[in-house]
């Protein structure tokens, strides 16, 4: 689970063929990727699935004024610098956007002369990989005798990014990152259901405090929803510490946990943003037992990588502007 990249030159030398790619009067940007994604899935107490990619490429941003052009290249070499930039000064001269997809340089762990810009990039070793999800295999199947299927998969990415700004401004960014999800199958009445959560509360936590809850296993309440945005239960921004009334801000904490113990619930699986895990929290020291999940389109749950829907928001947005700036330029808008 090592792995060691190299630039076949220096970084001044990386820097140098960059400047003497870019037009006059322009201002630009050259970006280092390297990313390293693992994945090992286990099923029926079998690893089934073991993965591992590894990227690495330049890419080169050219502005001036209104016109940029930006081009993505999938070699990490002086080569992969050039060709990005001439891509790149071609869709800045046209106003176009876009990437070229060159082949991979099969010299990324060239020598080690040049200068090394990952020295080991960070991971569990396969062994124990391995070992978690065995043991999670049978901590979830001793739980009880009713469990059926249970699937687990480890996935850790590590990405090494590094930017060079022609005004001389240079930053680095290394991103580790691991998640750990698990799907435990259990059999109850002659049906299949996941886990023992089978109810869901309509409109977050006033659903909760309303008891408005319904069966989310029941006929064909899930069909369909895998493509489906948003979510089945409707949302509100209430939290039990701070419900809205005709006096104002009141603290219903107390009827959450009453609908909690009433409901025979084993956990209170709670899905949203930064002030939703905050209310999750305050339930959690109110005694009951709480699993959480950040969703947010902003992605501003703290100690959390990526957000739910994050990457979903920001694509659509990506999207919509730049096809606005293609017709915005193709009616002479702008």
């Amino acid at each position: 689970m090592t792995g060691e990249y190299t630039i076949p030159f220096g970084w001044d030398d990386a820097q140098q063929v960059f400047r003497e790619s870019l037009p006059a009067s322009t201002w630009g940007e050259l970006f280092l990727q390297v990313q390293q994604l693992t994945s090992l899935r286990l099923e029926d107490g079998i690893i089934r699935t073991v993965s591992q990619v590894r990227d690495a490429g330049t890419g080169v941003r050219i502005v001036e004024g209104a016109n940029a052009g930006f081009a993505y290249c999938e070699r990490f070499d002086r080569a992969g610098i050039l060709a990005a930039a001439s891509h790149a000064k071609w869709m800045f001269k046209n106003a176009v956007d876009g990437s070229i997809p060159l082949p991979q340089n099969q010299a990324l762990n060239g020598s080690k002369q040049g200068m090394r810009i990952v020295d080991e990039l960070p991971g569990v070793p396969m062994e124990l990989r391995a070992e978690i999800l065995h043991r999670l295999n049978e901590a979830a199947r001793s739980a009880s005798d009713r469990v059926t299927n249970v699937t687990a998969t480890l996935m850790d990415s590590a990405e090494w990014v590094a930017m060079f700004h022609s005004d001389g401004l240079t930053a680095v960014d290394h991103r580790p990152m691991i998640t750990l999800s698990v799907q435990v199958q259990v059999e109850s009445a002659g049906t299949v259901r996941f886990g023992r959560a089978g109810f869901g509360f309509r409109d977050g936590f006033l659903g909760l405090i309303e008891d408005r809850k319904i069966n989310l296993l029941e006929g064909t309440m899930l069909s369909g929803i895998l493509t489906q945005g948003g979510t089945i239960l409707g949302t509100s921004r209430h939290v039990p510490e701070s419900m809205p009334s005709p006096q104002g801000p009141v603290d219903r904490t107390q009827e959450a946990v009453d609908s909690y113990h009433r409901n025979n619930l084993d956990a209170l699986i709670v899905i949203g943003d930064n002030k939703s895990q905050s209310a999750a929290y305050h339930l959690s020291q109110a005694g009951l037992n709480i699993i959480t999940m950040p969703k947010s389109c902003e992605n501003d749950v703290p100690r959390t990588d990526k957000s739910i829907g994050f990457d979903t928001a920001r694509e659509i947005a990506t999207q919509a502007i730049d096809r606005l700036h293609t017709n915005a330029n193709a009616t002479h808008r702008i």
